[in-house]
């Protein structure tokens, strides 16, 4: 079970609204195949080095569950609303943050906001130009690893029909990942300086990037405010999508937190 922002467009957010409950039937198992990878980090993720990570496209919040086990503080990140609806009553009181944003748009986080950050089963959904977009946003709000959770170039009959069926960029993704990473451009700078991959299934892999430190420069993102200088920007100023989302900053009218639990 797949959990993906697919496209920035209406129609996507509109379809895995409508199925978020059927993904909400797959999360004890999904939480459970994650809690089993995080047990098995490959050394170059330093999975004890942390204490903040993102899960962009985060979906039903399996993943963001799995990595507060490990004692990280979470955020995840869906432009999904019913998706984090459901996330919020399976999460119960677990302190994770859960936001409404696409990643496509711009996050609303500060450069380099987190030690690490995943997108599980995202990137292969989006085209080329929007994965590049995926990435580039990633490495600016991460300061040590960007870990992809996708498939790897190995097909099996099933997973080929499926991913037909579902119109993503599949076909493309799983013979061209690693390069699109590699030579992924911000401006006229790489998204991350280091690009490894480690199989972690028959059909999966964690491509383990390293983000880029000029990303921290990047002039199309989200505004990069805290504290004072954050507050004492009108709200009504500033882009939805561009509002920081920060624990500094906790009191200040123009942060985005999480809404309040059903």
């Amino acid at each position: 079970m797949k959990r993906t922002m697919r496209t920035g467009k209406r129609r996507g957010k509109d379809l895995f609204d409508r199925i978020a409950p059927v993904y909400g039937w797959f999360y004890g198992w999904q939480k459970r195949r994650y809690s089993s990878l995080l047990d098995n980090a490959p050394p170059a993720v330093g999975m004890t080095l942390h204490g903040t990570v993102l899960d962009v496209g985060c979906g039903t919040g399996a993943l963001c569950a799995a990595l507060h086990e490990k004692g990280l503080q979470v955020w995840g990140v869906d432009p999904a609303s019913r998706m984090l609806s459901v996330a919020r009553k399976k999460s119960g009181s677990l302190p994770i943050q859960f936001v409404e944003a696409n990643a496509l748009h711009g996050l609303p986080f500060q450069d380099k906001q987190f030690d690490l950050s995943f997108a599980s089963y995202v990137a292969h959904g989006l085209k080329p130009d929007s994965r590049a977009r995926l990435y580039a946003e990633m490495s600016r709000v991460t300061r040590n690893k960007v870990i992809i959770h996708d498939y790897n170039n190995k097909r099996k009959p099933l997973t080929s029909l499926v991913e037909w069926l579902e119109r993503g960029d599949y076909f493309h993704f799983i013979h061209h990942a690693e390069s699109e990473m590699r030579h992924c451009l911000e401006g006229l700078r790489k998204c991350f300086s280091t690009v490894e991959v480690i199989q972690v299934g028959e059909q999966a892999a964690w491509y383990i990037c390293t983000p880029n430190d000029s990303s921290r420069n990047n002039r199309n993102g989200p505004l990069s405010m805290s504290g004072k200088d954050a507050c004492s920007v009108p709200l009504e100023s500033i882009p939805a999508h561009k509002r920081m989302c920060t624990p500094s900053t906790p009191s200040c009218p123009g942060i985005r937190r999480d809404a309040p639990r059903e």
